[in-house]
């Protein structure tokens, strides 16, 4: 029976305060927090409801048990709960600490704690040490073990993956095909950062003159009290009151600087306007936009609707083909066909090698059908060889020292009564016609072998070229696949030009809205600056601004007004 750790609880011990509960039952627990948390604390409970010390603890103090519980407690205790592979009932070791005693049975005695104490649990300094070894990775860009044992033990590369994977997500590109109104924003957001550029211009030319200004002031100032000191840092329109106070007319003067300042600003505003006037009309370009957008939706609902059904299709086969509604046809389109394409060229290449398996087939069952015909026609020679014609022909030229006459050594039979030739000759002759028989059975032996070898060695290449072929179903399913395949691109090699007419209409459509969105501005901007003048109209007690007059006139009248007004008080700047 093999015990496992259930949950340990742990009350007012060391720089624990107060009581925590810790789950152990999983493969791995880990614990994180910072510097004196108490993750030492729980180690050193643990080990110490196991074996009943704390061993490191004991090397350098052995009167450490006074420390254990926490100085603002009166006690502390440890309880370690385990259970039985098949036990159903848990069962608890308590320790209780106080005034310096441990009270309570380990959950391991004997020589199993001494095993764990040095064998199983590794103490925070020594656990620093083999960090130290093991942390350092040998090649740059490669992980330690510690690393890779971590990775390893908490499936850290998986996280990695999907974090990767879940990167394209942020990509702005991948963001604009998904929502349609993202090019609207980003057209808003150009039209606000050239209006941001253009303030800053603006700001940046006011300031230059306002110090050229403040120049004049100076010398002015100097030329008109020369006994008057003006602080650079608080440089402003009622310090120059404070210095001039005895003028009357000094505040009118000041004031109508200001008008003119504001005068100069709507000018400049007026000329932009009249610069970035457009020579399309506003009710033209609402026209335009909303024939671009009716025959964008004509478009999308016809030739948008076919190309859609058709992409839809090939989905099912890949997945990751973007769609024709959120993106632009003919990228969407030429994506899916060169798809199609690729896949088909697999499909007929690995047709095309299963023809060339079948070809190599052929040809090692012609080559073993040649190596069998020859061993069938060796076995034939061979038998037509009979007996043991090399012993028999050394017998026979052993015999022949004892041929004397004609009389046969062995039966003792006169030659003559068979044959008027010698019986010398006679012997001699076999003895070489047994030796050729010999020398051809030795070689159809060797030429045999070659055979059977020539005929392993093809069978196995032929094995191999059939473990190799498709099967029968799919192979079928591959024609299938190309016929399939053959068909999709032919339809959409096809249907092109209407993903072509519709990436042109929806560039229109776009370029439309666009016009018409900088029109609108225009007139938001026009009726900022009318207001604007208006405004100016009043504070210098003018004609108001009526409707049927002109910003141009209106700015003219009052520029006029001002400097009227500035020569009457006797500004030496202002041009007679």
């Amino acid at each position: 029976m093999i015990p496992k750790l259930s949950t340990i609880s742990i009350t007012d011990f060391r720089s624990i305060r107060g009581s925590v509960t810790i789950p152990l039952d999983a493969p791995v627990v880990l614990m994180h927090g910072p510097n004196g948390g108490g993750k030492t604390s729980v180690l050193s409970a643990l080990e110490l409801a196991l074996t009943g010390e704390v061993l490191a603890m004991r090397r350098t103090d052995s009167d450490y048990q006074t420390h254990l519980r926490n100085r603002d407690a009166s006690y502390g205790k440890i309880v370690l709960t385990e259970t039985g592979i098949s036990d159903t009932e848990a069962r608890d070791h308590e320790l209780v600490l106080k005034d310096g005693v441990i009270v309570g049975t380990p959950a391991l005695t004997g020589d199993v704690s001494r095993f764990f104490s040095e064998r199983c649990y590794l103490a925070q300094a020594t656990l620093g040490r083999l960090l130290e070894i093991y942390q350092d990775a040998k090649v740059r860009g490669q992980d330690s073990p510690l690393t890779r044992f971590v990775k390893d033990l908490l499936g850290l590369d998986h996280l990695d993956a999907l974090i990767e994977g879940l990167h394209p997500n942020a990509d702005v590109r991948n963001l604009r095909r998904l929502v349609p109104e993202y090019a609207d924003a980003e057209a808003a957001r150009a039209v606000v950062e050239k209006r941001i550029k253009e303030s800053q211009e603006l700001l940046a030319r006011l300031s230059d003159e306002a110090a050229t200004l403040r120049v004049s002031i100076r010398a002015r100032l100097a030329a008109l009290a020369p006994e008057a000191t003006l602080d650079p840092r608080t440089e402003t329109l009622a310090a120059l009151e404070s210095v001039f106070s005895q003028d009357a007319d000094e505040p009118q003067l000041v004031a109508l600087t200001g008008r003119r300042r504001d005068l100069a600003s709507l000018r400049q505003r007026s000329s932009k306007l009249i610069a970035h006037e457009s020579s399309l009309g506003k009710d033209s370009a609402e026209t335009e936009e909303a024939t671009s957008r009716e025959a964008l939706r004509s478009w999308r609902e016809n030739a948008g609707n076919v190309l859609e059904t058709l992409v839809d299709k090939l989905r099912a086969t890949f997945p990751d083909l973007p769609s024709v509604a959120s993106t632009d046809p003919a990228t969407a389109l030429r994506t899916a066909l060169s798809r199609v394409e690729a896949d088909l060229d697999r499909c007929t290449k690995s047709i095309a090698a299963d023809d060339a398996l079948a070809s190599q087939i052929e040809a090692f069952e012609q080559a073993a059908a040649q190596s069998k015909a020859r061993i069938a026609l060796v076995d034939e020679q061979l038998s037509q060889i009979a007996g043991d014609a090399a012993s028999l022909s050394r017998a026979l030229a052993a015999l022949l020292p004892h041929v004397h006459g004609d009389l046969c050594p062995v039966c003792g039979r006169d030659y003559h009564e068979v044959s008027n030739d010698p019986l010398v000759q006679h012997v001699s002759s076999h003895v070489a016609r047994l030796t050729e028989q010999a020398d051809r059975l030795q070689s159809l032996g060797l030429t045999r072998v070659q055979a059977i070898n020539d005929l392993a060695k093809t069978e196995r290449e032929r094995e191999a070229a059939v473990s190799k072929r498709l099967t029968q179903d799919s192979r079928g399913a591959l024609k299938a696949r190309v016929s399939e395949l053959s068909e999709s691109r032919r339809r959409l090699i096809d249907v092109a030009p209407l993903a072509e007419t519709g990436a042109g209409i929806i560039r229109q459509e776009a370029e439309a809205r666009r016009r018409l969105f900088e029109l609108r501005d225009r007139d938001m901007m026009s009726l900022e600056l009318r207001a604007g003048v208006g405004q100016l109209c009043v504070e210098l007690k003018q004609t108001p601004l009526e409707t049927v007059e002109s910003v141009e006139n209106a700015l003219q009248r009052l520029e006029n007004y001002v400097a009227t007004s500035e020569r009457a008080l006797g500004d030496p700047s202002v041009p007679t």
